[in-house]
Order: structure tokens, then C-alpha cells, then sequence
């Protein structure tokens, strides 16, 4: 069962933290596995430019403040799809 926020209820903070965990692993990955794509294709030529890695970070930066200004708001799947994308633009810059 899940609260208005998306939290399951009824877990330990032992469950919690490995879920927490899981998260943040599989945000390491998908960002080592973006940047490892871009290195192995022809494509770091494209992201290598000036204007593209401040379009990077504009993306970025827009993601984390979408993300803290409306968290309660989201619900879990979207604020979950907008880590993936945080992190494989994370793994491209």
C-alpha cells in the first residue's frame, strides 16, 4: 500500500535504505552506460562543442529544480523517469 507521495507503508528503515540505494545504483549505472555509449560511438564529437555542453547543463539544471520545486507534486513513475533522464544526461556531460 502506498501513501498520497508514492511511499509504501509499512517499511523498515532497513527496506528504505536499500530501496534508496537500488535508486542510486541504477542512476550510477545508467549515467556509466550513457557515457560509455558516447565515448564508444562517433557522437562525443557532437557533445564536445561549447554550445552543446551548455545546453547540457541547462538540461540539467532545469531537471533539478523541476524536480525539488515540485516533488510532492509528481507522482512516483514521473519524478522516477525524470532521475533516469537526470542521470544518462549526467553520463553524457
Amino acid at each position: 500500500m502506498y501513501d498520497q507521495y508514492g511511499v509504501e507503508l509499512g517499511l523498515s528503515l532497513n527496506e528504505y535504505v536499500r530501496k534508496v540505494f537500488l535508486w542510486m545504483t541504477l542512476g550510477l549505472v545508467v549515467a556509466a552506460a550513457s557515457g560509455y555509449t558516447l565515448v564508444a560511438t562517433s557522437l562525443i564529437r557532437f557533445f564536445f562543442s561549447p554550445i552543446s555542453m551548455l545546453v547540457l547543463l541547462g538540461c540539467e539544471l532545469f531537471l533539478v529544480f523541476k524536480l525539488s520545486a515540485s516533488l510532492h507534486k509528481l507522482s512516483a513513475n514521473t519524478a522516477k523517469v525524470m532521475f533516469i533522464i537526470y542521470s544518462a544526461l549526467t553520463g553524457v556531460s
